[in-house]
């Protein structure tokens, strides 16, 4: 994926609890959000903090993984949107290829 200077990146998710993708033009409150909030815009790979989908996994799971430190990451490509839950930040990294 390209980012806002138009490097290619690469980002890397050692291991994940829940993995989702979706068409941008699927998600239109996500486009408004991310349009107000100028610091995600520079990146590809932005942290959401208390999401809907952390509340929704750890009611699905009972609480079970509340220990783990669970987190939500959002790749942001230029057609779609792949939300990741992991409790290890991805690394990201220049693509030289």
């Amino acid at each position: 994926m390209d980012n806002a200077d138009g490097c290619r990146v690469v980002a890397t998710f050692p291991q994940h609890y829940f993995v989702s993708e979706r068409d941008e033009s699927f998600a239109i409150r996500r486009n408004d959000l991310l349009a107000n909030d100028q610091s995600k815009l520079n990146g590809v790979v932005y942290e959401e903090r208390d999401s809907e989908l952390l509340r929704w996994f750890d009611e699905e799971n009972l609480g079970v993984y509340r220990d783990d430190g669970v987190r939500h990451f959002v790749v942001a490509t230029a057609n779609e949107y792949i939300d990741v839950l992991c409790n290890i930040a991805p690394t990201i990294k220049e693509d030289l290829t």
